[in-house]
């Protein structure tokens, strides 16, 4: 009998026992003792829930993902971080490397679950996630394919001085002027974050804490890229303000394994597309319509054949 896809609310626990939840989704599958491919869904910054979603913006990246993959046969688990959903205790204490070990803790859960196959795994991770993503496939054996949505792959320090520049071009006013003013607020701002470890505060309007924000910009994902041995898709938009499509570059060469890099010319850091030039202000607008479908297109022919090879 062939098993319809359906969602699965999912609950495990972390290395130090913090309970996450999230949502295992299911393709068509020949029968119920089908094991499929499966991947781990990993969002970007911030108190973001199982769909990447935050309770003032929707971003619906790994719903979205999610709901299309099932399309194509490949199961997916997406999760809230700790402290958002469904999920305790409280995100503001988090630390970026506690948020890693929490990630970590999801993939080794997916692996063991009795739908998935254990030996077709991937992840797929977007901005901050594509971060941990490629830590996951540099050291987690369970990780045979890895796709980086606007991956940065410099120090968190170099793409937040990267962002800044390039959203102070986008303010109103005189660029030399009113770029440096927030080049200088958003430097500022970090300093006084960093140096108030347990102070939960923020950049860029997402609640984080001083430690995750020093972990982050301290930390370098070139490290972990040399040790990509599994198949690597990595893509960012050519009108990204927040991950510096120059990246893709450094990727391709530091991987070990084959690596497929690709710019759509108008796909933003949110994975929609505009037209017109880029500029932060743009987001909620663009928040209206879905995740790119040119993009989830890529994502699934790609998987779907890395995946079942």
């Amino acid at each position: 009998m062939n098993q319809p896809p359906h969602r699965i609310d999912d609950e495990w626990r972390t290395t130090d026992g913090t309970a996450l939840r999230g949502t295992l989704q299911l393709p068509h599958r020949a029968h119920e003792h089908e094991r499929v491919p499966a991947v781990l869904l990993i969002s970007g910054s911030g108190p973001l829930d199982r769909d990447s979603n935050t309770d003032s913006q929707a971003f619906n990246v790994t719903s979205t993902i999610a709901d299309h993959l099932a399309t194509r046969g490949i199961a997916s688990l997406r999760f809230d971080k700790r402290g958002t959903g469904a999920s305790g205790p409280d995100y503001t204490t988090t630390s970026f490397y506690t948020e890693y070990e929490d990630t970590a803790a999801t993939l080794r859960h997916l692996a063991t679950l009795q739908d998935v196959d254990a030996n077709h795994i991937g992840v797929i991770g977007h901005s901050v996630g594509a971060t941990f993503a490629i830590r996951l496939a540099a050291t987690e054996p369970a990780v045979s394919a890895a796709v980086l949505l606007a991956a940065a792959a410099t120090p968190g320090e170099h793409v937040m001085e990267w962002q800044s520049d390039q959203i102070g071009q986008t303010l109103p006013g005189p660029d030399w002027l009113t770029g440096r003013i927030f080049r200088a607020i958003q430097r500022r701002n970090r300093t006084k974050l960093t140096q108030h470890k347990t102070t939960p505060s923020s950049t860029s309007g997402a609640p984080i804490s001083g430690q995750w924000l020093s972990e982050y910009i301290a930390h370098d994902p070139a490290h972990d890229l040399p040790h990509l041995a599994c198949p690597v898709l990595a893509i960012t938009g050519g009108k990204d303000l927040q991950v510096n499509p120059a990246d893709l570059a450094t990727i391709a060469a530091l991987v070990t394994g084959p690596c497929q890099a690709e710019t759509p010319p108008d796909l933003t850091h949110i994975l929609r597309t505009t037209p017109d030039r880029p500029s932060i202000s743009q987001y909620r607008k663009l928040l209206d319509a879905p995740v790119d479908q040119s993009l989830l297109a890529s994502v699934s022919d790609w998987l779907t054949s890395t995946l079942h090879h």
